[in-house]
């Protein structure tokens, strides 16, 4: 009677053993990874975009234009971020989520600081635009691939929605802040959007 196998002892079980806990320690690490990433994305793509209506207060009796004039400086910005979802979300398909995630970041970031240094209305308005444009791209993308990589998605969504939340704390919206940070006019908040502001 031949002797019970012990695949145990086997190199090919225990090479396929390794690869499988490698493989789950890569997941493990990719489904972080994507949190981080895809929470920091969020919470600068609702800043980004919900941050100009603030700024206005203070452009209003810097520039001498009328608050409605001002807001309507942020339209195209806003359609950009709706309508540039669809070829974001193609290309995070076709292309690479990943990369489409880094040029959310560069793009938004490069955006928000041209945006910030602008002293006059047109290039105001472009500034807005790029920022719409490439803010784009989180929710087509950076949800997808935070999906793609969770482990346990309700979770990873729920801190994701969270992170969002938090984007507009009200302590930074005080005009009285804004103001204290504007320089010679130029709604210089968009530079440094999130930096602590003294109590």
């Amino acid at each position: 009677m031949p002797a019970p196998r012990n695949d145990r002892c086997n190199p090919i079980f225990l090479f396929a053993v390794d690869r499988r806990e490698k493989f789950a320690q890569m997941n493990s690490r990719s489904a972080g990874l994507a949190l981080a990433f895809s929470s920091v994305g969020h919470f600068f793509a609702n800043l980004l975009m919900l941050l100009y209506p603030t700024v206005v207060l203070v452009l209003e009796g810097r520039w001498g234009m009328s608050y409605g004039d001002l807001l309507s400086l942020s339209l195209g910005g806003f359609v950009l971020f709706g309508v540039g979802a669809l070829p974001a979300g193609w290309l995070g398909d076709r292309w690479s989520a990943e990369g489409m995630m880094v040029l959310f970041f560069i793009g938004t970031g490069g955006a928000a600081v041209v945006t910030g240094l602008t002293d006059g209305p047109v290039a105001l308005a472009l500034g807005l635009a790029a920022i719409g444009l490439f803010g784009s791209i989180y929710h087509p993308v950076g949800t997808a691939w935070l999906v793609r990589n969770a482990r346990n998605r309700g979770r990873a969504l729920g801190v994701n929605g969270m992170r969002a939340a938090s984007a507009l704390p009200p302590q930074r919206l005080s005009p009285a802040r804004w103001h204290r940070r504007s320089a010679g006019g130029r709604p210089s908040s968009y530079r440094v959007p999130c930096a602590p502001s003294p109590a």
